[in-house]
């Protein structure tokens, strides 16, 4: 039925000439419909609709600004199914409108203020770190659904991100530092990606030496004392002497056990060891090997 309501006809018409061999006159009623729903919301934070209407396919409950325009909406679901819809408020603070709106014209038959208020958070970490390093980061905010907090290049707009932890579950919470030394800052990011908090951080260099003798036989091993960062995911390689940082033919986390015995490679010839940075693979530190 049209949304619109007023008389109308059902009639049947000829394929060829497009003549009414017949028709029937039917009124259509106005489509009737509520929405309940608390009159004040924080941003970004869950709101439960509960809705009386048509159901009709396609038709669905909203959050708009108000004023705005019937198509216009920020947050909805449709009411193909019955009970109750969870809509998402706006993370900007004002005044909005909950409304049924029909799936075809998008007509609002239904609709009921909302005020959105603000919302406020602050997040915390050490405010210098070697690069690489795991930090521990605490926060207090909203907490609402795919909020996060994360570490981004000081600066950097509000939608990048570098490492992240969502904070529904609560903190406090680690995070793995760039591996790049410079200024970054703490976040606590919106699900829309809107900065709540943020917190200086400064990115130190991480340095590291190894410690080794010149030499081993091939097929064996060599032990190698070191010091370094020990961040998640560093190693200890062997590889061929000018072969690309990210090449290694035998490698020992950097975790743990200090000195560590890494393979020697089958073949005699100009080696090196190399200490390794986790995520980027840096070359931190290397000492020439010769197998032979």
């Amino acid at each position: 039925a049209p949304e619109t309501a007023g008389e109308y006809e059902i009639r049947y018409i000829t394929g060829g000439s497009r003549s009414i061999l017949a028709s029937q006159a039917i009124m259509v009623r106005a489509a009737e419909a509520s929405v309940t729903a608390a009159d004040t919301v924080a941003a970004g934070a869950p709101l439960v609709v509960e809705w009386t209407g048509p159901g009709n396919t396609r038709d669905y409950v909203a959050i708009a600004p108000k004023g705005s325009s019937d198509r216009k909406y920020l947050s909805y679901k449709y009411t193909n199914k019955p009970g109750p819809r969870t809509l998402t408020a706006p993370e900007e603070p004002g005044e909005y409108e909950v409304r049924y709106v029909t799936g075809r014209e998008h007509k609002v038959i239904a609709r009921r203020p909302l005020q959105v208020t603000a919302v406020t958070a602050s997040v915390s970490g050490p405010p210098e770190a070697v690069a690489g390093s795991q930090v521990e980061v605490s926060w207090t905010g909203p907490n609402n659904k795919r909020d996060y907090v994360t570490v981004a290049a000081k600066g950097a707009p509000d939608s990048k991100y570098l490492k992240y932890k969502y904070t529904g579950k609560g903190g406090p919470e680690k995070l793995i530092l760039p591996e790049d030394p410079g200024q970054y800052e703490y976040r606590y990011v919106t699900a829309r990606r809107t900065v709540l908090a943020r917190a200086p951080l400064t990115v130190t260099r991480a340095t590291a030496s190894l410690e080794a003798e010149a030499s081993a036989p091939p097929a064996s091993t060599v032990e190698v004392t070191w010091k370094g960062p020990a961040n998640p995911r560093d190693y200890i390689a062997i590889a061929k002497k000018g072969a690309p940082d990210k090449s290694y033919l035998h490698y020992r986390y950097a975790q743990g056990a200090n000195p560590v015995r890494v393979k020697t490679p089958k073949e005699p010839g100009e080696y090196e060891l190399r200490y390794v940075t986790g995520q980027k693979k840096y070359v931190l530190a290397r000492k020439p090997l010769k197998v032979e």
